[in-house]
């Protein structure tokens, strides 16, 4: 039995104990605030309304310079994983938003494209290939 605890706050969201759960309800995943940065529910609706899976969000504490949130979602391929990047890049421009420049995730022998890091500010998103998030073991 793997009795680890989590080194995050509180988990917000976790797919994988809510089997059929979908955040998305409407054609319009996100609406257009110009000059509003995305909230952790509509970053959570975009991963949702673009297949990502394993889904968890978790509050960061106060005292983190790193965001306010991490969100952990897995993808099915490096395309998947890149789609999703995209579709949350690109709802972040229509705001006209700018992301802050992320290096490359880097750790042992996974590859930049299995893994893709985000950061918008308040809000750290990682998205993996399914064996490479089972491989990091970060949830």
């Amino acid at each position: 039995e793997d009795n680890k605890t989590s080194s995050y706050d509180k988990v917000i969201i976790d797919t994988e104990s809510e089997p059929g759960f979908s955040y998305v309800e409407d054609e319009d995943v996100v609406p257009l605030t110009r000059g509003k940065s995305l909230s952790i529910d509509e970053v959570i609706r975009i991963i949702d309304a673009n297949a990502g899976f394993d889904l968890k969000a978790y509050s960061l504490s106060e005292q983190n310079m790193m965001g306010e949130y991490l969100v952990l979602a897995s993808a099915k391929s490096t395309r998947h994983v890149r789609k999703i990047e995209r579709e949350i890049k690109y709802y972040n421009k229509r705001r006209g938003l700018q992301l802050m420049p992320a290096m490359p995730p880097r750790r042992g022998t996974v590859r930049s494209e299995d893994w893709i890091a985000i950061d918008t500010g308040t809000i750290i998103i990682n998205i993996f290939l399914t064996q490479v998030r089972e491989e990091l073991d970060l949830d």
